[in-house]
């Protein structure tokens, strides 16, 4: 088989370089190649030595806890009177069936769509602990300090199940078991 490939003088030079370096790199030898086969092995062990991890462990540093001393960071701030907003809007006919409701899908869209807004929401339920947290604290300064825990992990449920579509770190803050204090239950 013959190619007629027509170049000038200074891509002919460009070629003959690149392949030099190839040729070379090829006598150099393979340097993925794995040195460790087994019939290479002058060791005899078939396995690694087991690893002591109790040993492995006191030789890493440890890491400290960190614990929330109350105090809201600036972005903090704006994600608590975000939120806020956004629970005065959820509540409209919250839990009402044949009523018209608001869009909370749509809501939740277009605050994933402002980074800055997100995640100010996200650090502030990471804040308090948990979303359900977050939310019983803003449900309580809004309905006043008897509101009921177990509506507010109702909506905290609710809006973990479209943020997981639209803002899925919010969602991820909603825990389980149930941080909020349960309520008896009357009859």
């Amino acid at each position: 088989m013959k190619i007629n490939i027509s170049m000038s003088e200074k891509e002919s030079a460009m070629w003959m370089g690149f392949l030099d370096r190839m040729v070379k790199q090829l006598a150099i030898g393979d340097p993925f190649e794995d040195e460790d086969d087994d019939e290479d092995s002058d060791s005899g062990e078939e396995y690694p030595a087991p690893i002591d991890f109790e040993e492995k462990k006191s030789e890493s540093p440890q890491l400290k806890q960190v614990v929330y001393d109350g105090k809201l960071t600036a972005h903090q701030l704006l994600g608590r009177k975000i939120m806020k907003e956004m629970l005065e809007m959820w509540m409209i006919n919250f839990d009402k069936e044949g009523v018209e409701q608001p869009d909370r899908g749509i809501f939740l869209e277009e605050l994933s769509r402002d980074g800055k807004r997100a995640g100010a929401v996200v650090s502030f339920a990471m804040a308090k602990g948990c979303l359900s947290i977050a939310v019983h604290e803003l449900l309580c300064e809004l309905n006043g300090a008897n509101h009921d825990p177990v509506l507010s992990r109702k909506v905290a449920a609710n809006i973990t199940q479209i943020s997981s579509i639209h803002l899925s770190p919010l969602a991820d803050q909603f825990k389980y078991p149930n941080p909020l204090p349960q309520q008896e239950a009357t009859s």
